[in-house]
């Protein structure tokens, strides 16, 4: 046991390092509440926090570096499930906090699915969904255990650039919904750069003095007076990094994924149902957001990529059913699936994620409201509220809109037409 022990464990020198890690868009890490108010709450802490589990982000960090690198992989995050005579890990991650002191706000989000044939929402298929918002910002620490010896330490220190490589260019996406515009990340600079280590030489007696007091309160009494003390030292990228490591930077690998990036404008209007934020909003708003900053938050207007996303797999599947025929149902809906995942997993079936990833994009919605009959409901409902707000204010103010409906230019369009105030019930006249 104890040559097992040294044989796996020889530590010549630690390298800490830490940075901020910030959501580019909403995140689900998921956990479970009997008491929450969502069908997928966030994972918290014992005291009511959410945070992003250690285990998580070594999972994720693994499975990224495998797919350029294997033996990189193994060599820092140790041998694979069931290797008796495997290696432990030499990369070590914490918990990751959030950053601000105070209460994080979550926000929630309803999803339903859509009948492809009759359009309309499936029965049963409609769940919510508890989000941190965009803008919230992890910690992010680890320990990585070299040798001491240059040659040995080469292979595990350029693995650990690949993955502070891939943190940086914002490969790591977060939690549930990852193909669907969730997750996504990027890191945030400090005031000097990305990038705190703080380098360990555990060879002398002097590193571990420096190693074994760098947390320690109330020091024994035997202990040196004059102990030394390692500083963290701030780089500004992963490249500034490796020159300090002296490792050639890895070049990034070709993963054979490639992407499109669309500039879209609507022709019309759009709404995606939300029930808002605010209690004085309409019974039916465009779809918005929260944004974390400066320790408050913001609304803002999205696309999410869950509803373009559905749009997409529909679209592909009357294409699909276009070219095979009815004869060809089948084999359409086996290409639908194998390019956006099993419409529905049923027992005993294998499951795979979509190949196509969709992200969520900010849009400006136009300012104005409209107040449309609607047949489907019954009573004396008969009228319901619908608006599609802007992101930022309106120059109108909204109490002066009570009783006298404003005209409004729609955007993009060559006539001007009229639009009702949501707090009134009638048309305005026809000009």
């Amino acid at each position: 046991m104890a040559a097992h022990f040294l044989k796996y464990r020889d530590i010549g020198r630690r390298l800490v390092w830490t940075g901020l890690l910030e959501l580019a868009s909403p995140c689900h890490l998921g956990g479970a509440d009997a008491d929450a108010t969502s069908d997928r709450p966030l994972l918290r802490d014992g005291e009511g926090r959410p945070y992003l589990s250690g285990a998580t982000l070594t999972g994720l960090l693994r499975a990224l570096l495998a797919r350029v690198d294997k033996d990189a992989a193994q060599a820092l995050f140790g041998a694979n499930w069931g290797d008796p005579e495997g290696k432990q890990a030499r990369l070590l991650l914490g918990d990751a906090r959030i950053a601000s002191e105070g209460p994080v706000p979550t926000e929630l989000r309803d999803g339903v699915a859509i009948e492809a044939c009759s359009g309309v929402a499936a029965k049963n298929k409609k769940y919510g969904l508890e989000l941190l918002l965009v803008g919230v910002r992890f910690h992010l620490r680890g320990q990585l255990e070299l040798f001491g010896k240059p040659e040995q330490d080469e292979s595990l220190l350029r693995g650990l650039l690949r993955i502070l490589l891939a943190l940086e260019n914002g490969q790591l996406v977060l939690g549930a919904r990852t193909r669907r515009g969730f997750g996504e990340t990027r890191l945030a600079a400090g005031p000097e750069g990305y990038w705190q280590v703080e380098d360990y030489r555990l060879d002398t007696p002097a590193g571990w003095y420096a190693w074994l007091g760098r947390k320690l309160h109330g020091l024994p009494e035997d202990w040196p007076k004059d102990w030394p003390k390692v500083a963290p030292v701030a780089y500004r990228d992963t490249a500034a990094l490796a020159k300090y490591l002296k490792v050639a930077l890895p070049q990034l690998t070709e993963t054979g994924d490639f992407s499109v990036t669309l500039n879209l404008k609507l022709a019309g209007s759009l709404l995606i149902g939300s029930e808002g934020h605010d209690p004085d909003q309409p019974d039916r708003s465009h779809l918005q957001r929260l944004r974390w900053r400066d320790d408050a938050s913001t609304l803002e207007s999205v696309l999410p990529a869950t509803s373009l996303g559905g749009v997409l797999r529909h679209r592909c599947r009357r294409i699909a059913l276009t070219l095979a025929g009815q004869s060809g149902k089948q084999l359409a809906d086996r290409l639908v699936d194998e390019m956006f995942g099993p419409a529905e997993i049923r027992s005993n079936q294998k499951a795979w994620a979509s190949r196509v990833t969709v992200r969520e994009a900010c849009i400006e919605v136009e300012n104005h409201c409209a107040i449309p009959e609607c047949g489907s409901i019954r009573g004396p409902a008969a009228r319901w509220k619908a608006c599609c707000l802007p992101r930022t204010p309106n120059t109108v103010e909204r109490s002066s809109w009570n009783c006298v409906c404003k005209p409004v230019t729609r955007i993009g369009l060559d006539r001007r037409e009229h639009y009702c105030c949501w707090r009134c019930a009638t048309w305005p006249p026809a000009s």
